[in-house]
């Protein structure tokens, strides 16, 4: 241990003597390693020249790193190449001292370069005049540092990498990390709850209501249902709800999941019912298909997250502007929407829409069928569906189905309604869904999204008289809307047009139509609209409002003010107006007050609510006020999930009910057991990172813990080596993914062992002599993983690496250099083992003779360690 500790102690003050043939009469200056880390994508040693004053940077060395491409000529007199574009050409010529690219020729003195066997290097301001490169040396840590305007080759090799893997874009095309943790089906395992209390006072009187909502997984499927009752009295009226059980099956293209409970029957109307389905469609949505994008605005930085039927599909972070969009898989119909939007200091709003999301869309060759039978809730009929869909090619989709509703006794129509759907996608920005049920309904939604952002749908739907499909005496409906972003000067506008037309039967047809522009100046919103209605009654009204946000830090943080005014056109009279403003004053504390003033009642209505966000739970306190009256609310609400595995119970103030989670514990594993046992080392570095937005929280017991992620689901995860504490602790796990299971916390542990160390000698036979070779790189590898490394050979010949992981290695010479030296390694390549230790192995030995080309070497040696 203490051989190691002296040769890491060399690391950082080694400078050593080096052969070198220099090109000026004064002192050779000293070989010296450089950490050089840039952006990220390069964090490596090289090998500089100082001598006492400046240090001498290898053009060779540093430009294969960078993957600046580059040619040295056999006697190492001349180089060129091109500089990032093939057309830059440039060109080194040593003896004539002169440097080109571009056409321009830049001259330079012959102290400026050291040339060796291997390298030639140059003052750091000589990369900055010829190539922009700005490099800085810090003398006292031993670092070399970069800076340059241009996109570099290892850069740009690294944003195509994210591109492709590591960004939001749908998750199906992302990048996988090894699958290492699959789906882990319990008998019986975990256990979500959600809960909510709200009490109501007013004039006297108080109204209790509460809700639990649990989850768990039992019998290898998903299990959860509501308990909801309320007090209007003194006792408490208790129903059990939403009890649903479902069993997801390995991946099978026959069937992927049973369901029994209450749930709702697909086809053209979904009805909620009682009964049981049996579908192939996908667990998790097709994201590598064809999305449908919704787009918004709330405040910059914000989390938003996307539920479909209660459902989580998706989260993402807000732009510097507030903008966020989520691209919703094509394999949705009309559901119900919710976004909730999570501020950085507990700000909390929620807003439920119902959206037309375009549905059915299959890749070519995949079929998917649905068959749903049960019992109406409302009107207690039997319902039975069935559908069937096959994806012709990737733009179009054909579909049929069948939805049968009981009759009763004094019910004239027909029980059984088949239908058909056609679904194609015209190039990338229009989508076209015709639906028909003979006699009972027609609908065609139409829809477009362009690069520019610019969209517009529009849906048109004809009701018969049947039960099954319409309501209220609807004859037939139209709806479509349109939003056109553009920017004026530095000021961006977004212009929205929204529209719906009815006709009922025995009633007029009634329409309206919405439209708005809003325009952005610095952190005010600015909106301007008109709202007109016609039906029984006219109505025309001109609206505005404002959204500001006016301080981020101080007492009062993130104080965002919204002002709506409504004026009546018909009357010419003010309609409302109203005032809100939302503070935090601590990091779990917002205050909200609003002011509202209707001018025909001439009413006044004060609100005062304070929201208290805890890690576990969330608490709101809101007292109202108006003409003569007055009421107070007082809400709680949050979520507690129990961690069997580690013996914890949790919470969070969001909702995790049909969702999943996962904990991930890193430890030392001193004995090399793959479990963690009494007396290991916890790491709590939290070094979990995902490779898109999740909810991730590093909780006191060492666990890092990942809440709401999606059931059955496939993510993957790389450990951040950066944060680590100790250089010498290795994760066995650089990357994986895992699987979800519903409703609890997937165990997953991460093994850390003490890193290996090695060296040896590179040496040069020249008539019977050893001599070392300083400069050379050995290449090393991982033959049981993906581990590579350059390894730098000293002046005197010596060579050490650290930081190795368990497993078996190879280590050879830089072929490129042999054959640069007109020689060849004995033996061309060493293989040797790094084992699980306490204090971390060590290997010696790795040693290489140098020969002339035209003396034989044995292939490989296998080295003892210990």
């Amino acid at each position: 241990m203490s051989r190691l500790c002296l040769r890491g102690l060399a690391l950082v003050l080694f400078c050593l003597p080096s052969l070198v043939l220099s090109e000026a009469e004064w002192a050779e200056p000293d070989e010296a390693l450089l950490q050089f880390r840039y952006h990220g994508a390069v964090n490596t040693m090289i090998s500089g020249r100082y001598d006492g004053e400046q240090f001498y940077l290898p053009l060779s060395e540093l430009f294969e790193i960078l993957g600046i491409d580059y040619r040295l000529d056999p006697d190492g007199r001349r180089i060129e190449g091109f500089f990032l574009e093939s057309d830059r050409d440039y060109r080194i010529d040593l003896d004539a001292g002169v440097a080109e690219i571009d056409g321009r020729v830049q001259a330079f003195d012959s102290d400026r370069f050291v040339v060796t066997e291997l390298d030639v290097y140059f003052l750091p301001r000589f990369y900055e005049a010829l190539f922009g490169l700005s490099f800085s040396v810090n003398l006292r840590r031993l670092t070399l540092g970069l800076t340059t305007p241009d996109t570099l080759p290892v850069i740009a090799e690294q944003e195509r990498e994210r591109a492709r893997g590591h960004t939001q874009i749908p998750g199906g095309m992302r990048e996988e990390a090894p699958l290492v943790f699959d789906r882990d089906r319990r008998l019986l395992g975990g256990a979500f709850f959600d809960y909510a209390w709200a009490s109501r006072y007013q004039g006297g009187e108080a109204v209790h209501n509460y809700s639990v909502r649990g989850g768990g997984e039992v019998l290898g499927g998903d299990l959860q249902g509501a308990f909801r009752g309320a007090s209007p009295g003194r006792a408490f009226d208790t129903s059990l709800d939403d009890l649903r059980w479902r069993y997801v099956f390995d991946p099978n293209p026959a069937l992927t999941q049973f369901q029994a409970g209450r749930m709702a029957s697909g086809g053209l109307e979904g009805r909620s019912h009682r009964g049981v389905r049996l579908t192939n469609e996908p667990i998790t949505p097709r994201r590598h298909f064809g999305s449908y994008q919704l787009r918004g605005q709330t405040e910059p930085g914000w989390d938003v997250e996307l539920y479909i039927n209660n459902r989580l599909v998706d989260t993402v972070e807000a732009g510097p502007t507030g903008d966020y969009s989520f691209d919703i898989p094509l394999g949705y119909g009309s559901q119900q929407t919710t976004l909730r939007f999570f501020g950085p200091s507990g700000e909390f709003e929620e807003e439920e829409r119902r959206l037309t999301i375009p549905s059915g869309f299959l890749p070519a060759g995949e079929v998917n069928y649905s068959l749903d039978a049960g019992r109406t809730d409302v009107e207690g009929r039997d319902l039975l569906h069935s559908s069937l869909a096959a994806g012709l090619t990737d733009r179009l989709t054909l579909g049929v189905g069948v939805d049968y509703l009981e009759p009763f006794v004094d019910e004239d129509f027909r029980s059984a309604v088949f239908y058909q759907r056609v679904n194609y996608r015209l190039g990338d920005a229009h989508l076209f869904v015709l639906e028909n049920a003979p006699g009972a309904l027609q609908r065609v939604f139409v829809s477009a999204f362009y690069p520019n952002q610019v969209n517009w749908e529009t849906r048109l739907t004809r009701f018969s008289d049947h039960p099954l499909y319409g309501s209220s005496g609807v004859r037939s409906e139209a709806s479509g809307s349109l939003f056109v972003p553009f920017t004026a000067g530095e000021h961006r506008f977004a212009f929205r047009l929204r529209g719906r037309a009815t006709d009922r039967e025995q009633r007029a047809t009634t329409y309206s139509w919405n439209p708005e522009i809003d325009v952005r100046y610095r952190r005010t919103l600015f909106s301007l609209g008109l709202e007109k209605a016609r039906g029984e009654a006219r109505e025309t009204h001109l609206t505005g409002g404002t959204r500001t946000s006016l301080a981020r830090r101080g007492f009062l943080r993130n104080l965002i003010v919204r002002t709506r005014y409504r004026h009546d056109i018909r009357h010419s009279r003010g309609d409302t107006f109203q005032v809100d403003a939302t503070a935090s004053f601590t990091r779990s504390a917002r205050l909200r007050m609003s002011w509202q003033h209707d001018r025909p009642t001439g009413e006044n209505i004060a609100e005062l609510a304070l929201t208290f966000d805890f890690d576990s739970a969330r608490s709101t306190s809101t007292y109202r006020a108006g003409r003569g009256t007055s009421s107070a609310v007082q809400t709680f609400r949050g979520s507690v999930a129990y961690d069997p595995d580690h013996g914890r119970l949790v919470g969070q103030s969001r909702p995790m009910t049909g969702s999943a989670g996962a904990t991930f514990r890193a430890f030392v594993d001193y004995e090399g057991t793959g479990t963690f046992d009494s007396g290991d080392d916890i790491i709590d570095d939290r070094l979990v990172r995902f490779r898109e937005p999740v909810s991730l929280r590093s909780d006191p017991d060492g666990v890092d813990r990942a809440y709401n992620l999606m059931a059955y689901r496939r993510y993957s995860v790389d450990i951040d080596q950066d944060r680590v504490r100790n250089p010498l602790w290795v994760p066995s796990l650089p990357e994986f993914s895992f699987v979800t299971d519903p409703n609890r916390f997937k165990p997953i542990d991460i093994p850390f062992y003490v890193s290996g160390f090695i060296d040896g000698t590179v040496m040069r036979k020249v008539e019977g002599d050893k001599r070392p070779v300083g400069g050379l790189r050995l290449l090393l590898t991982q033959v049981d993983g993906d581990y590579e490394a350059r390894v730098p050979v000293f002046s005197d010949g010596s060579h050490y690496h650290m930081g190795l992981s368990p497993g078996e290695y190879e280590i050879q010479v830089d072929p490129v250099q042999l054959e640069r030296l007109g020689v060849r390694s004995e033996p061309e390549m060493k293989r040797f083992i790094i084992q699980i230790t306490r204090e971390g192995d060590f290997v010696d030995g790795l040693d290489f003779i140098l020969r002339p080309t035209e003396q034989s070497a044995p292939g490989v040696e296998t080295p003892g360690g210990r």
